[in-house]
Protein backbone atom coordinates (compact mmCIF):
# COMPACT_ATOMS: atom_id res chain seq x y z
CA UNK A 1 0.00 0.00 0.00
CA UNK A 2 2.95 1.98 0.83
CA UNK A 3 4.31 1.82 -2.18
CA UNK A 4 0.77 2.85 -4.01
CA UNK A 5 0.51 5.69 -1.75
CA UNK A 6 4.33 7.01 -3.24
CA UNK A 7 3.60 6.45 -6.48
CA UNK A 8 0.21 8.01 -6.55
CA UNK A 9 1.87 11.12 -5.13
CA UNK A 10 4.34 11.10 -7.38
CA UNK A 11 2.01 10.95 -10.24
CA UNK A 12 -0.35 13.94 -8.50
CA UNK A 13 2.95 16.22 -8.53
CA UNK A 14 3.97 15.29 -11.75
CA UNK A 15 0.63 16.55 -13.88
CA UNK A 16 0.47 19.42 -10.91
CA UNK A 17 3.83 21.40 -12.46
CA UNK A 18 2.81 20.06 -16.12
CA UNK A 19 -0.65 21.77 -16.20
CA UNK A 20 0.79 24.54 -13.60
CA UNK A 21 3.93 25.10 -14.69
CA UNK A 22 4.84 23.91 -18.88
CA UNK A 23 1.65 23.95 -19.99
CA UNK A 24 1.54 28.00 -18.93
CA UNK A 25 5.07 28.83 -20.76
CA UNK A 26 4.75 30.59 -24.05
CA UNK A 27 6.73 28.55 -25.78
CA UNK A 28 4.09 25.61 -24.62
CA UNK A 29 1.20 27.84 -26.26
CA UNK A 30 2.71 28.26 -29.39
CA UNK A 31 3.75 24.99 -30.04
CA UNK A 32 0.13 23.87 -29.21
CA UNK A 33 -1.26 24.99 -32.14
CA UNK A 34 0.26 21.99 -33.96
CA UNK A 35 -1.71 19.94 -31.75
CA UNK A 36 -5.33 20.79 -33.14
CA UNK A 37 -6.57 19.73 -36.66
CA UNK A 38 -7.92 23.11 -37.57
CA UNK A 39 -4.61 24.69 -37.69
CA UNK A 40 -2.56 22.18 -39.52
CA UNK A 41 -2.45 24.29 -42.71
CA UNK A 42 0.32 22.18 -44.33
CA UNK A 43 2.46 18.68 -44.82
CA UNK A 44 5.75 20.33 -42.93
CA UNK A 45 3.57 20.32 -39.42
CA UNK A 46 2.05 17.22 -39.74
CA UNK A 47 4.96 15.69 -38.41
CA UNK A 48 4.63 18.16 -34.75
CA UNK A 49 1.24 17.19 -35.35
CA UNK A 50 1.75 13.32 -34.95
CA UNK A 51 4.25 13.61 -31.95
CA UNK A 52 1.71 15.71 -30.25
CA UNK A 53 -0.57 13.07 -30.71
CA UNK A 54 2.24 10.43 -29.34
CA UNK A 55 3.52 12.90 -26.49
CA UNK A 56 0.79 14.98 -25.56
CA UNK A 57 1.01 17.25 -22.63
CA UNK A 58 4.61 15.38 -21.75
CA UNK A 59 6.31 16.54 -25.07
CA UNK A 60 8.04 20.08 -23.05
CA UNK A 61 9.26 17.58 -20.74
CA UNK A 62 10.66 15.12 -23.96
CA UNK A 63 12.48 18.07 -25.53
CA UNK A 64 13.94 19.37 -22.23
CA UNK A 65 15.86 16.15 -21.46
CA UNK A 66 16.44 15.73 -24.90
CA UNK A 67 19.02 19.41 -24.70
CA UNK A 68 20.58 18.28 -21.81
CA UNK A 69 21.60 15.28 -23.44
CA UNK A 70 22.44 17.03 -26.55
CA UNK A 71 24.49 19.61 -24.68
CA UNK A 72 26.96 16.84 -23.50
CA UNK A 73 26.95 15.09 -26.34
CA UNK A 74 28.08 18.35 -28.35
CA UNK A 75 30.21 19.94 -25.59
CA UNK A 76 31.55 17.27 -23.87
CA UNK A 77 31.94 14.57 -26.23
CA UNK A 78 32.16 16.01 -30.02
CA UNK A 79 29.42 13.62 -30.95
CA UNK A 80 28.20 15.71 -33.81
CA UNK A 81 26.99 13.13 -36.04
CA UNK A 82 24.98 11.76 -33.35
CA UNK A 83 23.39 15.40 -32.60
CA UNK A 84 22.39 16.04 -35.83
CA UNK A 85 19.89 13.03 -35.43
CA UNK A 86 19.10 14.32 -31.96
CA UNK A 87 18.38 17.91 -33.58
CA UNK A 88 16.15 16.36 -36.21
CA UNK A 89 13.94 14.84 -33.69
CA UNK A 90 13.53 17.99 -31.22
CA UNK A 91 13.12 20.15 -34.88
CA UNK A 92 9.48 17.80 -35.00
CA UNK A 93 8.63 18.59 -31.44
CA UNK A 94 9.50 22.53 -31.31
CA UNK A 95 9.81 23.80 -34.74
CA UNK A 96 9.04 27.62 -34.14
CA UNK A 97 12.09 27.00 -31.64
CA UNK A 98 15.02 28.95 -33.77
CA UNK A 99 17.94 27.80 -31.65
CA UNK A 100 17.09 24.07 -33.37
CA UNK A 101 17.30 25.35 -36.58
CA UNK A 102 20.75 27.40 -35.82
CA UNK A 103 22.21 24.19 -34.02
CA UNK A 104 21.53 21.56 -37.04
CA UNK A 105 23.20 24.44 -39.27
CA UNK A 106 26.33 25.09 -37.16
CA UNK A 107 26.75 21.22 -36.88
CA UNK A 108 26.24 20.02 -40.53
CA UNK A 109 28.21 23.18 -41.96
CA UNK A 110 31.08 23.70 -39.57
CA UNK A 111 31.50 21.00 -36.69
CA UNK A 112 31.62 17.82 -39.63
CA UNK A 113 32.16 19.99 -42.88
CA UNK A 114 35.86 21.38 -41.45
CA UNK A 115 37.36 18.57 -40.66
CA UNK A 116 35.76 16.23 -43.44
CA UNK A 117 38.81 15.99 -46.28
CA UNK A 118 36.53 14.98 -49.14
CA UNK A 119 36.13 17.98 -50.60
CA UNK A 120 32.56 16.55 -52.11
CA UNK A 121 31.01 15.32 -48.89
CA UNK A 122 32.27 18.89 -47.09
CA UNK A 123 30.20 20.29 -49.66
CA UNK A 124 27.13 18.60 -49.06
CA UNK A 125 27.65 18.74 -45.24
CA UNK A 126 28.27 22.99 -46.28
CA UNK A 127 24.75 22.89 -47.93
CA UNK A 128 22.79 20.58 -45.27
CA UNK A 129 23.75 23.09 -43.30
CA UNK A 130 21.97 26.16 -44.96
CA UNK A 131 19.11 23.70 -46.18
CA UNK A 132 18.43 23.62 -41.97
CA UNK A 133 18.75 27.13 -41.84
CA UNK A 134 16.19 27.26 -44.50
CA UNK A 135 14.28 25.08 -43.35
CA UNK A 136 13.71 27.02 -40.14
CA UNK A 137 12.93 30.29 -42.07
CA UNK A 138 10.05 28.74 -43.73
CA UNK A 139 8.95 27.39 -40.33
CA UNK A 140 9.36 31.79 -39.02
CA UNK A 141 9.67 33.84 -42.10
CA UNK A 142 9.49 36.70 -39.83
CA UNK A 143 13.24 35.78 -37.78
CA UNK A 144 16.02 37.69 -37.96
CA UNK A 145 17.87 35.37 -36.62
CA UNK A 146 17.95 33.02 -38.64
CA UNK A 147 18.34 35.26 -41.99
CA UNK A 148 21.26 36.92 -39.59
CA UNK A 149 22.69 33.38 -39.30
CA UNK A 150 22.83 32.51 -43.27
CA UNK A 151 24.31 35.96 -44.12
CA UNK A 152 26.85 35.29 -41.44
CA UNK A 153 27.95 31.99 -42.59
CA UNK A 154 28.43 33.17 -45.96
CA UNK A 155 30.51 35.70 -44.85
CA UNK A 156 32.46 33.69 -42.16
CA UNK A 157 33.02 30.51 -44.17
CA UNK A 158 35.22 31.98 -46.82
CA UNK A 159 37.34 34.14 -44.43
CA UNK A 160 37.70 31.89 -41.63
CA UNK A 161 41.50 31.15 -43.23
CA UNK A 162 43.39 33.43 -41.70
CA UNK A 163 44.93 36.29 -43.97
CA UNK A 164 43.29 34.39 -47.20
CA UNK A 165 40.15 33.50 -48.74
CA UNK A 166 38.77 29.94 -49.11
CA UNK A 167 38.54 30.15 -52.75
CA UNK A 168 37.28 26.87 -52.79
CA UNK A 169 34.08 27.57 -50.65
CA UNK A 170 33.76 30.84 -52.89
CA UNK A 171 34.12 28.85 -56.15
CA UNK A 172 31.57 26.23 -55.21
CA UNK A 173 28.74 28.11 -54.02
CA UNK A 174 28.95 29.99 -57.02
CA UNK A 175 29.17 26.70 -59.72
CA UNK A 176 26.31 25.12 -57.58
CA UNK A 177 23.23 25.80 -59.11
CA UNK A 178 20.72 24.25 -56.43
CA UNK A 179 22.70 25.94 -53.65
CA UNK A 180 22.19 29.04 -56.07
CA UNK A 181 18.24 28.46 -56.21
CA UNK A 182 18.22 27.74 -52.39
CA UNK A 183 19.53 30.99 -51.42
CA UNK A 184 17.86 33.31 -54.17
CA UNK A 185 14.89 31.37 -53.22
CA UNK A 186 13.71 30.44 -56.94
CA UNK A 187 13.58 27.34 -58.76
CA UNK A 188 15.98 28.63 -61.98
CA UNK A 189 18.43 31.95 -60.52
CA UNK A 190 19.21 33.46 -63.83
CA UNK A 191 22.72 34.62 -62.10
CA UNK A 192 25.59 33.21 -60.33
CA UNK A 193 26.13 35.49 -57.37
CA UNK A 194 29.03 35.22 -54.99
CA UNK A 195 28.55 33.84 -51.43
CA UNK A 196 29.00 38.04 -50.39
CA UNK A 197 26.40 39.24 -53.32
CA UNK A 198 23.53 36.40 -51.47
CA UNK A 199 24.40 37.11 -48.32
CA UNK A 200 22.93 41.23 -48.71
CA UNK A 201 19.13 40.10 -48.69
CA UNK A 202 19.53 38.21 -45.86
CA UNK A 203 21.30 40.85 -43.97
CA UNK A 204 18.87 43.60 -44.88
CA UNK A 205 16.07 41.36 -44.06
CA UNK A 206 17.56 40.78 -40.66
CA UNK A 207 17.80 44.29 -40.36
Amino acid sequence: MRNYAIAGTLLVVMVGVQHFGLERTAEKKLEDRYARIPNVKASTVLPSYIASLFLGSMRAIVVDALWIELRKMREEEHRYFETREIMEFIAVLQPRNPEVWVQQAQDAAWNIANPERDRQKKWEWIKTGFRALDSGIKHLPDNPYLKFEVARTLLQKPTIMDGYYDGWFLDQVEADLEFQALLQGTPAPKERLSAFLLAIPYLQQAA
